[in-house]
């Protein structure tokens, strides 16, 4: 790749990460109240309410664990079980839980948010570099 591509495909990233940036720092002003507003709305009655609640779910057993299986069925440290999923929580009996679920997104979305900036700082370098 030439330098001016370089510099070309430099400054085009350089206008888009603060574009992606900003529009995701709306959603992140946004999520909460929605969250909020949602979770007000829920009614307590559990016929009428529909509020599944989404995780995922990633768990290992390890042999250190559980010393009664490590003896008999496995050696020290290997993993006797693994698995991945969804966990859905169906019309849970509190809003604590569609809370939680909508402030652990948020947090996702500040790390997210966190990387943006990062990389905006990193090309703003880059295209100051290339000017000298």
């Amino acid at each position: 790749m030439s330098p001016t591509q370089q510099n070309k495909l430099t400054v085009l990233v350089k206008r888009f990460l603060p574009v992606v940036w900003f529009l995701f720092l709306g959603v992140a002003v946004i999520w909460p109240i929605t969250v909020l507003v949602v979770g007000i709305s829920i009614p307590s009655d559990p016929q009428l309410r529909h509020t599944d609640v989404n995780a995922l779910l990633n768990f290992r057993i390890i042999s250190e664990v559980l010393t009664e299986l490590a003896t008999t069925l496995a050696s020290e440290g290997e993993i006797l079980l693994k698995g991945s999923g969804d966990l859905q929580l169906n019309n849970t009996s509190s809003r604590l839980g569609w809370y939680v679920s909508g402030a652990d997104s948020e947090v996702l979305l500040f790390i997210f948010l966190y990387g943006l900036l990062a990389m905006r700082k990193l090309f703003a370098a880059l295209k100051e570099r290339e000017h000298v």
